[in-house]
């Protein structure tokens, strides 16, 4: 799952970098410090969490007005407990809920009652943020379409990541 989410943050913040939209990862937006020390092996992930502290703050950042939804990210044979309740604490706020889940599970009736779209495929997420958010200002779409094919990697990387 280490491995998982640094591929997925690096493909958050290249995605922020590109269109008109803010990603929250709660992993590391909202629990930062935290996060690097287990990234780091500094302590376990588990260890010394205030639990109720943490969902808080996740739901909280859920609950913010400006808050659209929630891209929920499943990616090779990664299992997020906490991204599942996200993604139907976000849906029953009336929150927009986008989902790539590459775990088998695309076909879940939970999954696909809780998001307005499910995704399988890196490339298939990519095509529909390329058509429904706005590029910024200053880059190509031909150097975006370049960049967002290259992610497509990203997909067989978490397939073979822990």
């Amino acid at each position: 799952p280490f491995e998982a989410r640094k591929i997925v943050r690096g493909w958050e913040l290249l995605i922020e970098k590109f269109f008109k939209i803010n990603l929250i990862n709660p992993i590391y937006d909202v629990h930062g410090t935290q996060t690097l020390e287990i990234d780091n092996g500094l302590r376990t992930r588990y260890e010394n969490v205030d639990f109720k502290k943490l969902v808080e703050r996740e739901l909280f950042e859920i609950q913010k007005e400006d808050t659209k939804g929630s891209f929920v990210i499943q990616p090779g044979n990664f299992f997020s407990i906490g991204a599942y309740h996200e993604m139907v604490y976000t849906y029953n706020l009336g929150k927009k809920v986008y989902t790539l889940i590459m775990n088998g599970h695309h076909e879940h009736p939970w999954v696909n009652y809780h998001s307005n779209k499910v995704f399988t495929k890196w490339y298939e997420l990519n095509s529909f943020i390329f058509d429904n958010f706005s590029l910024r200002e200053g880059f190509e779409k031909s150097q975006v379409l370049k960049e967002l094919l290259n992610l497509e990697l990203i997909n067989r990387e978490i397939e073979n990541a822990d």
